[in-house]
């Protein structure tokens, strides 16, 4: 787990600063979100890395201790609702199947569909992203 957590933590290092710059939105903070919590870390975290890593350097703002794009990383995930982590899934499978889907691959596929959708529109009412995902199904 610890060697997930620091490899997650490394490949990710650098988001945000370049997140920040790139005036990424919520969705895409949402996203990074569930792949930092597959390696078992939070945005906080990455955040203390990345300001770490900012802090080694030799510029003015590591010197004077600033990371300003950490401050602005942690607002972004905050309004994102994800400063502390992702939100468990909103849709179940027993959701899914209340509306017909059988047990098997396709429930799998629409279960994962459901969590895009709730991670690119950051609902949290199981009912309309299940309608949501059974409209384009």
């Amino acid at each position: 787990a610890l060697a997930e957590a620091v490899a997650t933590l490394v490949g990710h290092h650098l988001a945000p600063s370049q997140w920040v710059g790139q005036g990424a939105g919520a969705r895409a903070y949402r996203r990074l979100a569930r792949k930092l919590a597959a390696g078992g870390v939070t945005p906080v975290e990455l955040e203390r890395v990345a300001r770490a890593d900012q802090w080694g350097r030799t510029t003015e703002d590591a010197e004077t201790r600033r990371f300003d794009a950490g401050i602005r990383f942690l607002e972004a995930a905050q309004a994102a609702r994800v400063r502390d982590g992702v939100r468990d899934d909103v849709v179940s499978a027993g959701e899914l199947m209340s509306r017909g889907v059988a047990p098997g691959p396709e429930l799998g596929r629409l279960l994962s569909r459901c969590r895009e959708v709730q991670d690119d529109t950051g609902w949290q009412d199981a009912s309309r992203i299940v309608d949501e995902v059974l409209k384009s199904h």
